[in-house]
């Protein structure tokens, strides 16, 4: 499956700084293994329009052409609604682990661990590439930008494992 990787900067973007060849010297993708690609035109348009139903979908904001507005409640939107319930969950069926269980339990607690953490960000998902510097998970970055903010996107590239 291909994910993708945005270049984001809050003043729009004349000269791009990440391509598949610099992105894919990131240590994120370097541990991923990932094969990176930049997009072509007509795939940069299919993504951008695909980007920009996802944000509507799930409430989290306004595409046009190629720059994006986040609603004020992005990080409460529909995105992660269903994900604090899973956390949740899963914070609860850890925290009623015995000691006999700690010790005994190994394979079932790595998965409780690794689901906990996937319900709290995705890392095998779509990337921002802030202001050329800053390399997040698409989670990370709906958490901490700034609602009503522009954001303007450059260059996309995909990547997969």
């Amino acid at each position: 499956m291909y994910y993708n990787i945005y270049e984001v900067d809050t003043t729009p973007i004349t000269c791009s700084r990440m391509d598949a060849c610099s992105i894919g010297e990131h240590i994120v993708f370097i541990e991923k293994s990932a094969v990176i690609e930049d997009l072509k035109d007509k795939e940069k348009n299919d993504v951008l329009q695909t980007y920009g139903k996802w944000l509507q979908a799930e409430n989290l904001g306004v595409l046009k052409k190629t720059a994006f507005i986040l609603n004020k409640d992005a990080a409460y939107g529909k995105h992660f609604a269903d994900r604090y319930a899973r956390f949740h969950q899963l914070a609860e069926a850890l925290s009623e682990m015995t000691e006999k269980d700690y010790l005994h339990r190994f394979r079932d607690i790595c998965n409780l661990i690794s689901d906990l953490k996937k319900s709290v960000v995705d890392e095998d998902d779509d990337y921002v590439f802030l202001a050329g510097t800053t390399l997040l998970t698409m989670d990370e970055f709906l958490r901490f930008a700034a609602p009503g903010m522009t954001y303007h996107i450059g260059s996309i590239c995909k990547y997969h494992q």
